[in-house]
């Protein structure tokens, strides 16, 4: 008798969670083209609760505003705690936790994501990124007045060393 858990196919299940899971590693990875790489070329990616005010992005879009966030973190982290898949609507949710150091200390989040797949399940077709909006609002506030003093110093000391 052939066993048939050796033989058969993925199940959808297991393809979900495979591409959800690819998706949590092109960001442990740390660049555009990883996080990109499990992503449909229609997919959306946006950043909620809506209090956020956070838009929807295209990957291009989210190319653009990620990579101007990518060398602002240092050793990234992200770590699943559990994942809820449902077949029938092609789509994963993972609580999530984040670690990375910055200029201004360690960076500490947790998320909800969920992912819709493509109907084969292979790659991502939306994100929604739930995260916690009090943490996110404060922190990364006075990460952008840090990088943004940062920058401000750097261009005056440009404009002390010219040479005519």
């Amino acid at each position: 008798m052939a066993s048939s858990s050796s033989s058969s196919a993925a199940s959808s299940r297991d393809i979900l969670l495979r591409t959800a899971n690819a998706a949590i590693d092109g960001y442990n990875k740390w660049t555009i083209a990883a996080i990109l790489a499990p992503r449909a070329p229609s997919c959306i990616h946006q950043v909620l609760p809506s209090s956020l005010n956070r838009p929807a992005r295209t990957n291009d879009e989210y190319a653009v505003y990620f990579g101007s966030i990518l060398p602002a973190f240092r050793n990234w982290a992200l770590t699943v705690h559990y994942s809820v898949v449902d077949e029938v609507k092609r789509t994963v949710v993972m609580k999530v936790t984040s670690r990375a150091n910055t200029d201004i200390g360690l960076y500490e989040n947790e998320y909800m994501i969920v992912f819709w797949m493509t109907e084969n399940g292979s790659q991502v077709e939306r994100v929604e990124e739930w995260v916690d909006s009090a943490y996110s609002k404060n922190f990364l506030g006075k990460l952008w007045e840090h990088l943004a003093e940062q920058e401000q110093w750097a261009e005056k000391q440009k404009s002390n060393y010219r040479y005519a």
